[in-house]
């Protein structure tokens, strides 16, 4: 998204407009970006034990 915006801020010759643009996108994106640091803190890998079922009679 970073790429989509810095091509309009660099090519549009208004620079209030390509700022306001570039702060409003920022704006909106800012709840994505917290659900997407959320979900990476509370991520996690299963134990790679918990893919083995545990036998009930040994040998």
């Amino acid at each position: 998204m970073e790429d989509a915006t810095s091509l309009f801020t660099e090519t549009d010759p208004i620079l209030e407009r390509s700022i306001k643009f570039k702060s409003g996108i920022e704006e909106l994106l800012l709840p994505y970006k917290e659900t997407l640091r959320q979900m990476k803190a509370s991520a996690s890998q299963r134990p790679i034990t918990s893919y083995f079922m545990l036998s009930l009679t040994s040998k």
